[in-house]
């Protein structure tokens, strides 16, 4: 196969079709570094912290998101806009964008920043859920979910506060770890009574190879080794590690809310 056919069976193809695989996950992975430089450049340049404000917006962000995401596969197949890499990129310059007008704007009204994200997401977000949420959806895959994903998450929270190991005290490091069982949850739910398919080849194989159950050890066991890691290395800035963590919640919440609409609007 010559070099334009690996680059349509690896790159294109996948685009469209909202698929991963090494070579791609690859190349994703490296503009979402990319991303979270930039974000912390700009961050660093207006001194934005990853407080309460931020996550009131960085929130409708994931959510925003989720909610594309789901639309893509629901109605909108083949759009490349919509496509997970698509959905980033559009929505870290929507994110940086409005932060520095919010920024500009409290430099100029002393209002707080964080109006302008908010707004400029929650309006979109509120639009998108009247133009495109049924009326009659059903609940019950929610409650499912949110169920499967806490209910493990906080018998690890009681396990190792009984043990007096403090890495799940942060509310930030525990708001990551759900994040990932909600994900670990709604992936396991979708594939075992929805019939989804995981899109992520690495996840994929442990689900066809082990258990769909396999996904909450698993996914469980590698963040709590990235938080164990973030919290011990001393070379990383105090910012460096909220971003970081912020980061991580939206890879784990995001395919989990994803999943969760699509279980209700499918």
């Amino acid at each position: 196969m010559d070099i334009q056919g690996l680059v349509s069976e690896y790159l294109v193809e996948p685009l469209y079709h909202d698929t991963f695989n090494p070579v791609n996950t690859a190349l994703y992975a490296i503009l979402f570094l990319f991303l979270i430089f930039l974000i912390l450049r700009v961050f660093d340049r207006f001194n934005v912290t990853l407080d309460s404000r931020f996550y009131t917006y960085f929130l409708g962000f994931v959510f925003l998101g989720a909610f594309l995401g789901a639309l893509k596969d629901v109605r909108f197949q083949g759009s490349l806009i919509l496509s997970t890499v698509g959905i980033y990129f559009s929505l870290s310059l929507l994110l940086l964008g409005s932060v520095t007008i919010g920024k500009l704007l409290e430099r100029g009204t002393g209002v707080s920043y964080s109006l302008v994200p908010m707004a400029a997401v929650y309006s979109i977000n509120a639009y998108l859920i009247l133009r495109y949420l049924p009326r009659d959806i059903s609940v019950s895959p929610i409650v499912y979910i949110l169920f499967l994903g806490i209910i493990p998450g906080l018998i690890v929270y009681v396990l190792f506060k009984k043990l007096g190991v403090a890495l799940l005290e942060s509310r930030l490091n525990l708001g990551v770890f759900l994040a990932h069982m909600l994900d670990a949850s709604s992936t396991y739910l979708g594939v075992t009574l929805f019939g989804f398919s995981e899109k992520f080849f690495i996840m994929d194989y442990v689900i066809k190879a082990v258990s769909p159950l396999a996904l909450f050890p698993v996914k469980g066991a590698l963040i709590l080794i990235v938080l164990y890691y973030l919290e011990n290395e001393k070379d990383l800035r105090g910012l460096n590690k909220d971003v970081i963590k912020a980061a991580l919640i939206l890879l784990g919440l995001a395919p989990a809310l994803r999943n969760t609409f699509l279980s209700v609007l499918l």
